[in-house]
Order: structure tokens, then C-alpha cells, then sequence
């Protein structure tokens, strides 16, 4: 399950570069800006499946505590569980509720922001 969502979400980061590309070099303003379009859909996709993905966090917790974790070495496998246990804790994957619903409202936000800051940098002709 984390390998092919590891995996998943290493595809889903190639499609945006392709797309972020699109939106900054595309001479069509048309087209940038549909590209800013998808470029935050899928930004937005990707906080929903990927860095949200509470069902990921559990199985990560749960498998922490296996007798199968505990006897790995410590290594690349290891510390990749580790990390993105630690990195989804300080997502907020341990909210609930309201309090979980507003950090992913902000992410969205913040990311919109960020691309749609990206954006005027690029068109800027000062």
C-alpha cells in the first residue's frame, strides 16, 4: 500500500511539472491559465489523496508496531516510514474533525496562493 502510493504520488508529481511548465512558458495566456487551472485541481487532488490520506497514516501506524517493523534494520525502508509518519503528523493527520477540515481548507488555500504568486511573477514585465 505505501509503495504504491509512493509510487502514485511520484506519477502525479510528474503531471504537475509537465502542466507547471505549460503555465510558465506557454506564449497563449489562454493556455497558462488553463494550466494554472488543472496545475491547482490537481495540487488540491494530491492534499486529498496523498498528503491527507489518513487510511496511509493508520496502516503506517499500525505498522510500526509489528514485530515485522521492529525487526528491520535501519535502512532507506525504515527511515521513508518514519518520515512520512512524522511528515503526516505535522500535516495535522491526527485531527479530527473541524479542526482536520480547516488544515486541509488552508493547504488548499496556501497552494492556490502559491501557484496563482508563481503566475504573476512569471507574467510580470517590470
Amino acid at each position: 500500500t505505501a509503495r504504491a502510493t509512493d509510487l502514485a504520488e511520484a506519477e502525479l508529481d510528474c503531471s504537475a511539472s509537465i502542466i507547471s511548465v505549460v503555465k510558465s512558458t506557454s506564449p497563449s495566456k489562454e493556455l497558462r491559465e488553463e494550466a494554472r487551472k488543472h496545475l491547482v485541481d490537481l495540487e488540491a487532488f494530491a492534499i486529498d489523496s496523498f498528503s491527507n490520506n489518513k487510511k496511509l497514516y493508520k496502516s503506517l501506524q499500525e505498522f510500526v508496531s509489528t514485530s515485522e517493523y521492529k525487526g528491520l534494520a535501519p535502512g532507506e525502508k525504515k527511515y521513508w516510514i518514519d518520515e512520512e509518519i512524522s511528515e503526516m503528523k505535522r500535516s495535522g493527520l491526527e485531527l479530527e474533525g473541524e479542526a482536520f477540515d480547516k488544515v486541509v481548507e488552508l493547504q488548499k488555500k496556501i497552494s492556490d496562493l502559491g501557484t496563482t504568486f508563481e503566475t504573476n511573477v512569471a507574467e510580470d514585465s517590470t
